[in-house]
């Protein structure tokens, strides 16, 4: 038999249709992954466009509507394209001026009844009736002035502030303890003894009301776990 050349295959296979080895093992994902991530990037961008100019647009909406609120508030009209008055949109307007007044006005009101608790529980001072942080809008003059359904309603209307997380019971539960009459003692030691009486008489009435709220709210609770699915 004649003697092999070792390079005989290698020769033989080396000409211009000869296929690479190494070839065949690359993954034909390879060839498709340029497109593929070309494609994947340009979509990103894309996205990353689209939202600012979302972004761009709630600024100019709200911006929009700041003007018109101002203007509103003077007095003006908001006219369409056509020079006529846009009533639609001075309605919308109306109410939203709305809704802000009244966030502002239960924001204050807040914010005031919870500065009066800090300056009583901080002073040594004598204390009348009128000195008391009664929860209600307007400060009363008299027990007589103490109504139970405002005293709640004044309780419901701060779980509308902005930013507010308590829920119903977390609130009456926090003011039962605040209006609880063994942690009044304090206060009542503190109280003119004309006015003592009167004192504390509000604070029974603050505190019966915020507890027969608590139970109903309870029982409402309950009947809902009850009756439901």
């Amino acid at each position: 038999e004649p003697s092999r050349d070792p390079h005989h295959d290698l020769r033989q296979h080396s000409g211009p249709h000869a296929v690479d080895p190494a070839a065949t093992c690359r993954p034909s994902e390879s060839v498709e992954q340029e497109p593929r991530t070309a494609q994947c990037g340009h979509t990103g961008r894309q996205e990353a466009a689209d939202a600012r100019k979302r972004q761009r647009l709630e600024q100019e909406r709200e911006l929009a509507l700041e003007s018109e609120i101002d203007y509103v508030r003077m007095g003006l009209s908001i006219r369409d394209r056509f020079g006529r008055v846009d009533k639609a949109r001075m309605e919308l307007v109306r109410a939203e001026i709305f809704l802000r007044d009244t966030s502002a006005k239960l924001v204050k009101q807040w914010e005031t009844y919870e500065t009066r608790w800090r300056n009583l529980l901080a002073s040594s001072t004598p204390v009348t009736f009128v000195d008391i942080p009664w929860p209600l809008p307007n400060l009363p003059s008299s027990v007589d002035d103490l109504c139970p359904e405002a005293i709640i309603q004044f309780f419901l209307n701060s779980l509308q502030l902005p930013g507010n997380t308590s829920t119903e019971p977390d609130r009456l539960r926090s003011a039962l303890l605040r209006w609880h009459p063994d942690k009044m003692a304090a206060v009542l030691s503190r109280t003119v003894d004309v006015e003592l009486d009167s004192v504390r008489e509000g604070v029974n009435i603050v505190f019966r009301a915020l507890h027969a709220r608590l139970n109903l709210v309870r029982c409402s609770q309950q009947n809902s776990r009850t009756c439901g699915p």
